[in-house]
Parts: C-alpha cells; structure tokens; sequence
C-alpha cells in the first residue's frame, strides 16, 4: 500500500509541468516540434524522483527522494532554479522517516539536436526534523541529460555527487545519486 501512495505522490508531483507545457511556446519558427527552446525568458516547472538503496554503518536504507522545482533561464542554455527535498527513508529495522530541505542552484545547458546535456550545482539547507537529528547544509555537482517529448516538456536523466554537513557532527557526509528520472516543462510567459 505505501508503494502505491508513493508512487501517486510522485505521478501528482511531477504531473504538473506537462499540463503547463502544453501552453508553452508556440510561436517559434522550428519546423521539428522536439527541438526545446531554452532562450532567455524561458521559465521551467518540474521535477525529478530518485529511489535510493544505499548502506550506513551496517543498515541497508531504502529512499524515495523527490525535488520538485522552478527554474528561469537568465541567458540562452543558462538557467537559475530553486526547489524542494522531499525524503522518504527506511532503514532496516527502524521506523521510517521524513525529512525535507530546500535548495537553489544553477545549470548550464550544451545544445546536441534534439537532446540537451547539462552540468551544473546546487546548494541546500536541511532545517532540524525527526528523519534530521540537527540541520545541515550541502552541496552537489549535477549532470545530466533532457530528452525532448515535444517542444515544451522534456524527460530528465541525470545524477548528483553531493556532500552534506550537520551541526554539531564531526564528519561530513558524501552521497552518490547514481540517477534520477524528471520530467520538466518549459514555456515562456506571455509568449
């Protein structure tokens, strides 16, 4: 039953940017319709979703993680954003916990007809929760590739290499997303 909730919660959070997409930018003269237009102006609403199986200290941990987010392209293939951590984490005979966190950071965005691969960074503040004994702060490199669906929504397949630091902790935590799966929508307003 929790698979199917979580599953749900993803699918509505991520639903979105595709409903959106569909009022995006028409007005371009590009005759392939999957040809994104990541121009300055341009605003983008989406998200990803990340399930995580890792290992801490002896404990097998089981993770949905998802981000939803917002972004503004402040020049062509350069776009600012800011979004939500959402976290679901299980560890082995332990209860369950929530956590959250909220994040900005920048992406640069290399044009390769029809596909878009990007690098980029990001920074996040984890306030103090039950799934968080103190608050923390991290940063994460990120790369990745969007494959275009139309000329407005676009599928997100990347990863991140992060390291987090809590108060009061003396040691810095390193995580490895090996992936995750977005799906984002791009549209110019008024346009």
């Amino acid at each position: 039953m929790k698979r199917i909730v979580l599953i749900a919660l993803t699918l509505a959070l991520l639903a979105p940017s595709a409903a959106l997409a569909k009022k995006g930018n028409n007005n371009n003269n590009n005759n392939n319709t999957r040809d994104l237009v990541l121009k300055k102006g341009t605003m983008e609403l989406g998200g990803s979703a990340t399930i995580d199986f890792s290992s801490y200290d002896g404990f097998k941990t089981y993770g949905l993680l998802l981000n939803p987010q917002a972004g503004y392209f402040v020049k062509k293939g350069i776009e600012i954003f800011g979004g939500v951590n959402l976290d679901y984490i299980k560890v082995e005979d332990i209860d369950a916990a929530t956590g959250y966190g909220i994040n900005a950071g920048a992406r640069y965005f290399i044009d390769m007809k029809p596909n878009w691969a990007y690098v980029g960074g990001q920074a996040a503040f984890y306030p103090e929760t039950d799934f968080n004994a103190a608050s923390g702060f991290g940063v994460d490199a990120l790369g990745g590739i969007l494959l275009p669906l139309s000329q407005n929504v676009a599928l997100d397949l990347g990863a991140t290499l992060g390291i987090v630091k809590y108060d009061g902790l003396d040691k810095s935590f390193i995580n490895f997303s090996g992936g995750y799966l977005g799906i984002h929508g791009f549209f110019k307003p008024n346009g």
